[in-house]
């Protein structure tokens, strides 16, 4: 779970101050992710690199994904602002991108904003001086309690954070 759902769960007794306060004031990114299916990697005939980023606040930053899977089609993966449809999307890619065979044939976005248990995404870069008062207060543990989460993690990625720190915690709880 991330941080702002921890918030959320009443601890008795209550955690340490140091913990607290870590756990209180994590900050995150939010936004949505969009992908764009096109029934060819139509970028290569135009000779222009599908990864940008920064265009249009409904497709902030694009990149290809599963480029090793054996098909006509490809798929372009993108982030947006939590307002965008993926008709947003859509539309803002033909308003910005500069080749002339494009043909996205289908888009979906995944809002997590509106997700209460996985709204928050990846955390911010802290402040100069901030991360002393949040590492390593946020992965120890309180007695039994083991903390998992990307949070949690000295890598602020999503999945890679939150994978790593799994595997921290399954070992320490193994090792025990």
């Amino acid at each position: 779970m991330n941080a702002i759902i921890l918030r959320r769960i009443p601890a008795t007794p209550a955690w340490p101050e140091s913990k607290t306060y870590a756990v209180n004031n994590v900050a995150y990114n939010m936004y949505s992710r969009v992908a764009l299916q096109t029934r060819s990697a139509f970028w290569e005939r135009d000779k222009i690199s599908p990864n940008w980023s920064g265009a249009d606040p409904n497709l902030e930053a694009v990149w290809r994904m599963a480029e090793e899977v054996d098909t006509p089609r490809a798929i372009l993966v993108a982030t947006a602002m939590n307002s965008a449809t993926a008709h947003d999307s859509v539309e803002a890619f033909r308003r910005v991108y500069w080749g002339k065979s494009e043909d996205i044939e289908h888009a979906v976005i995944q809002t997590w904003a509106n997700d209460p248990w996985s709204m928050a995404c990846e955390t911010v870069t802290y402040r100069v001086g901030g991360l002393k008062k949040m590492w390593p207060f946020l992965m120890e543990p309180v007695g039994r309690v083991r903390f998992a989460g990307a949070y949690t993690d000295n890598l602020n990625w999503g999945q890679e954070a939150a994978t790593r720190s799994a595997n921290r915690v399954a070992d320490a709880i193994d090792a025990a």
